[in-house]
């Protein structure tokens, strides 16, 4: 495993650790994350996955549906949504 698979390990728990608190802040969304930052959110996954592709950051940040529950704790893959 490289850096960037543990880096994005690494922001994926942090998601977990703070999807509530992340939830009550920006409510139901899409979230752009790299480092343990937010930076983006997004109202829809093909907004979001298109922001990671223009940054040119698809491989060093993750995106994550936000809504609070358990049920997001899942990656969101560039290929479901055609974005390349």
């Amino acid at each position: 495993m490289g850096y960037l698979d543990k880096q994005i390990d690494i922001d994926f728990q942090w998601f977990i650790n703070h999807n509530v608190e992340l939830h009550n802040k920006y409510g139901d969304c899409y979230l752009l994350i790299q480092n343990c930052k937010v930076l983006g959110v997004y109202y829809n996954a093909t907004d979001a996955l298109n922001e990671q592709r223009k940054r040119g950051i698809i491989e060093k940040s993750i995106v994550q549906d936000c809504d609070g529950t358990e049920k997001c704790y899942t990656a969101i893959s560039t290929k479901e949504f055609n974005i390349y």
